[in-house]
């Protein structure tokens, strides 16, 4: 489904491949007018959805349709259309600039930042030298961009952070050739970042395991790290053995995490680990959720992709969960499209 390049048997290895189901935005106060440049910077959801272009199949190719759903109001907003033509669809929103941030097709048959100006209704690319991009925080307090990434060349995804006035982008622990990271959650309370990682040949040993014994895979160790975003020194929270990290989320003190002890099957757990002591609490949710997880501000709640185990139908979609009353309240679901991924997006931190 779109566009596959000569690169694409590498990574699916670690990229999350989109599928197009039968299965849209459904909720009220759906606006297709572009959030104002004086809108009110509160905390908001941003929101990548596929669709086929016109409409049965990818014969005219297909299209990024990007959301926001404002907190607040609880107002969806159709903020633009894209061209899909990565490997992997991804965007972010950046109202405060007026800019869309999104993967698309480089020189190279490779995927490159490129930057979408809603004022201009033009694209600039941003980057040279990247093979593929996992995930986009599309600004910090010192106005810069974090993303997961595969330099050209290279095979391990690294987290980058991207200076807008100079357009460079510098790498955590450049030289290391063997750390993935799966997942990056950014704190702007205290402008740090952190990443879930594993080792990539501690990986393919589990999977020689596996295949030896032909049964399922069991994770190699995977860990968080704190990263400080102005001298990129790191600091290790936890490391959990033989348990994968599926995606990490911070609001305060706590991280949230949801992992898995057996590769691409099995349940999904959630936990709450105190950034620092990194003492780990396993949670009980209603929810099914393997990716983008996101708590709110107040840190009594959950954004996530997923189901509502509680619901009659197992529709998938964006849901809000009350961590107090177990509650999950729909906000945006699939019908005529596909929820390819969505970022909880925080301007400030008052």
């Amino acid at each position: 489904m779109g566009r596959i390049s000569v690169g694409m048997k590498l990574v699916v290895l670690f990229l999350l491949t989109a599928s197009l189901v039968s299965c849209s935005p459904t909720y009220s106060k759906i606006s297709d007018k572009s959030p104002d440049k004086n809108i009110d910077l509160s905390d908001y959801l941003s929101i990548t959805y596929t669709k086929y272009t016109n409409g049965t199949d990818t014969n005219d190719g297909m299209t990024m349709e990007v959301y926001s759903y404002e907190i607040g109001s609880k107002k969806l907003t159709k903020v633009t259309e894209l061209p899909y033509t990565s490997q992997y669809p991804l965007s972010s929103a950046s109202l405060p600039e007026q800019k869309i941030y999104y993967s698309a097709e480089g020189e190279r048959d490779e995927d490159e930042l490129f930057a979408y100006d809603l004022k201009t209704q033009s694209s600039e690319q941003l980057s040279s030298n990247l093979f593929a991009i996992n995930r986009i925080i599309p600004f910090t307090a010192d106005n810069k961009l974090i993303m997961v990434a595969v330099k050209r060349g290279e095979i391990n995804l690294k987290v980058g952070f991207f200076d807008k006035k100079g357009g460079d982008i510098r790498f955590v622990d450049d030289q290391d050739l063997d750390t993935h990271t799966w997942d990056i959650a950014y704190n702007p309370e205290t402008d740090k970042t952190y990443a879930a990682q594993y080792s990539d040949a501690q990986k393919r040993i589990q999977m020689k395991k596996a295949n030896m014994a032909n049964t399922d895979m069991i994770p190699s160790n995977h860990w968080i790290i704190e990263i400080d975003n102005a001298t990129l020194a790191t600091r290790k929270i936890i490391e959990l053995k033989a348990e994968k990290i599926l995606s990490i989320t911070v609001s305060g003190d706590q991280i949230l995490i949801a992992t898995a002890k057996v590769i691409n099957s099995g349940p999904v757990e959630y936990s709450m680990v105190n950034i620092q002591s990194g003492e780990r609490t396993k949670l009980d949710l209603p929810i099914t959720a393997r990716k983008g997880i996101y708590l709110s501000r107040d840190g009594k709640g959950i954004y996530y992709l997923g189901e509502d185990k509680n619901a009659k139908t197992d529709q998938r979609g964006i849901f809000y969960l009350d961590l107090k009353t177990k509650k999950s309240e729909p906000i945006f679901l699939q019908e005529d499209g596909f929820i390819n991924n969505f970022s909880f997006i925080r301007p400030g931190s008052k």
